[in-house]
């Protein structure tokens, strides 16, 4: 696997990370829409139980840059596997602007 991104800020978050558990480790997922702009998904944490019986279903947490998703499209184009991972995640009552910050980082395999 290739490193793409290493630590690229997720941006117009809308979910609290704190009420979703996210952490560091967790995997996330991309989408590119027509607009050219990368919508970046999590899927939320169930008991072992729960997820015998539900479908998870992903929920959007924000988008990445344009330079980002720019740097992204060119690079996605010969890759066949693509793994995201949070690499920093700063909750609101321990940062100095009073909002939430989630950083990825993206790895690629090219054929």
């Amino acid at each position: 696997m290739q490193l793409i991104l290493e630590k690229a800020e997720v941006v117009n978050l809308e979910a609290d990370i704190m009420q979703i558990g996210l952490s560091i480790g967790d995997n996330l997922y991309l989408r590119f829409d027509e607009e050219n702009s990368c919508q970046v998904y999590y899927t939320p944490k169930q008991s072992w139980l729960s997820n015998l019986i539900f479908k998870r279903k992903m929920r959007r947490l924000g988008q990445l840059t344009e330079s980002d998703t720019a740097y992204l499209l060119r690079s996605f184009n010969a890759a066949s596997k693509a793994r995201i991972r949070v690499v920093d995640a700063i909750p609101k009552h321990l940062s100095a602007e009073n909002k939430d910050s989630v950083f990825i980082s993206t790895w690629i395999k090219v054929n």
